[in-house]
């Protein structure tokens, strides 16, 4: 990924949107970056370092050895395991969740920017928390993936339901980023969303941790895993920090600092952008109202997972700056950067 950044830094550096070496074979760049991304993390080793897919490896053996299909929690997720447990070896599962994963967040791409399609996937693989959640937190990350691919049907609703159903299926945290789409679909008032964004922050700020107990004792959400993630501190000692995370606040601002800019200040207006970007304001005000939990970042990663997404959306499509090809240049390198300095040196 390196490499690749280096490269497309260099090009979007020295050649203009309209240069026809970056539009030229744009879609077959973008499916050859997808495929060896895919077959390097789909055929991954089995071994402790990947986390939860070991878990994930010990459920698949369950279901291998005759073991039967729960209907509580995750059924469905569950159920695509059981049926592959028929057929495939465990890294045979793990090659085509990688598939899923990684090539449903690629079509996502094609449809969200036909035009620069390669730039936008590459934002999506390098973001933050795209990795961990093709080998650690799979049925999270398959159902993001799968809502991505809702939102970019938003203009035919019926597609877009049955994706978000199917979503909410593989896991049922997807209903906050889902609801968050739904309420910005119908009430696209984003100049009001930047406004309780805010709110969110100093509603933290004075409220401390009591936000998370009022929320966990609150019933709203009948799930005992809710709570716990909530108000459990038994592996508060796993985490490099707790409390309020002033940098990973600052991480989540920056697609909303640009959308401020591109939308009221500039005044560019595009439904599909304020829809996305408002889903990714509601559902990221959630979490900072929740942000000193011990698993927050589960929680940031119900509105991560769009970061990608609503960063790179107004770079490549409303004309901002002057010299805006340079601006995608370091877009994408900073994203990147970001990225590769949290997992090697954080």
């Amino acid at each position: 990924m390196l490499v690749i950044c280096v490269i497309y830094f260099l090009i979007f550096y020295s050649y203009q949107f309209k240069n026809s070496m970056i539009k030229d074979g744009d879609k077959i760049i973008s499916l050859i970056i997808c495929i060896a991304y895919t077959l390097f993390i789909g055929l991954r080793p089995l071994h402790p370092i990947f986390g939860d897919s070991a878990n994930y490896a010990v459920g698949y053996y369950h279901f291998q050895n005759g073991g039967e299909l729960s209907h509580d929690g995750d059924w469905f997720f569950y159920a695509i395991m059981k049926f592959c447990s028929g057929f495939m070896s465990v890294n045979e599962y793990f090659l085509l969740m990688a598939i899923f994963y990684i090539g449903f967040t690629w079509i996502a791409c094609i449809r969200l920017f036909p035009r620069y399609t390669t730039v936008a996937f590459l934002a999506n693989i390098t973001a933050f928390s795209f990795w961990a959640y093709c080998y650690n937190g799979m049925r999270n990350g398959l159902a993001a993936s799968i809502a991505i691919l809702a939102f970019s049907f938003m203009n035919r609703k019926l597609i877009c339901a049955c994706f978000c159903v199917l979503a909410i299926m593989i896991h049922k945290s997807m209903m906050l980023p889902l609801m968050s789409f739904v309420l910005s679909y119908y009430f696209c008032y984003t100049k009001l969303y930047f406004k309780g964004w805010v709110i969110a922050i100093a509603l933290s700020s004075v409220l401390g941790g009591a936000m998370e107990s009022i929320l966990a004792g609150s019933g709203l959400v009948e799930d005992e895993r809710f709570s716990s993630y909530l108000t459990s501190t038994e592996f508060a000692s796993d985490f490099s920090r707790t409390g309020f995370r002033w940098d990973f606040l600052l991480y989540s601002s920056v697609p909303v600092i640009i959308g401020y800019y591109t939308v009221i200040k500039k005044g560019f207006r595009d439904k599909k952008y304020e829809i996305l970007l408002n889903t990714y304001i509601i559902a990221n005000a959630f979490w900072i109202l929740i942000i000193r939990a011990s698993f927050s970042n589960r929680f940031a990663y119900l509105s991560w997972f769009l970061y990608p997404i609503v960063l790179i959306y107004p770079f490549i499509s409303f004309p901002l700056w002057k010299e805006q090809h340079k601006k995608v240049a370091y877009t994408l390198w900073l994203h990147f950067s970001f990225t590769y300095f949290m997992w090697t040196f954080y």
